[in-house]
């Protein structure tokens, strides 16, 4: 039961992160056409309304900042935060927070391995420009950490998907 509820958490938080990656300008956006952006030209209209609709909770999206909740547990291979978005629903909650550092793609693979040397390591999954494992703390937090290797004069990307238990 409890993976059950854990696999339904990654399933929504990564349908709310490649709809808040989407729908917040990092791609071509095909809904703002439609909704119109909002006044602040942060997040389109309607954005937030379709992921809490999806994933049946709150949700809140920061562009340059940490979440209020986000546990001090989880280390995190930097503090230049591109955008986060935090999900409270009736299965729990989390958070999706996507960094970026200017170290080599090797280099912060092997720094997420160390970080979370501590945890219990669910899976590790290495697809050449892209790495992602998943690690528990104890049943109440789960990491999914996804570091992709950055474009020539760009820094690499590291996503930390975060799953609060009970």
């Amino acid at each position: 039961m409890k993976r059950t509820i854990v696999a339904r958490g990654i399933a929504t938080a990564a349908a709310a992160g490649l709809l808040t990656v989407t729908l917040t300008g990092c791609f071509a956006n095909p809904l703002e056409m439609i909704t119109g952006g909002s006044d602040d030209g942060a997040i389109p209209s309607g954005a937030d309304e379709l992921i809490e609709g999806i994933t049946g909770g709150g949700v809140d999206i920061e562009f340059g900042s940490m979440p209020d909740n986000f546990p001090a547990e989880v280390p995190v291979v930097s503090d230049d935060v591109l955008q986060s978005t935090s999900i409270n629903s009736d299965d729990g909650s989390g958070m999706m927070v996507v960094v970026s550092d200017p170290r080599g793609f090797d280099e912060l693979v092997q720094q997420v391995r160390g970080d979370f040397s501590g945890w219990d390591e669910v899976m590790w999954t290495e697809m050449g420009e892209l790495v992602n494992g998943t690690f528990t703390l104890d049943e109440s937090l789960t990491v999914q950490v996804g570091v992709a290797e950055a474009s020539e004069g760009e820094d690499t990307t590291v996503s930390y998907m975060v799953f609060l238990g009970e």
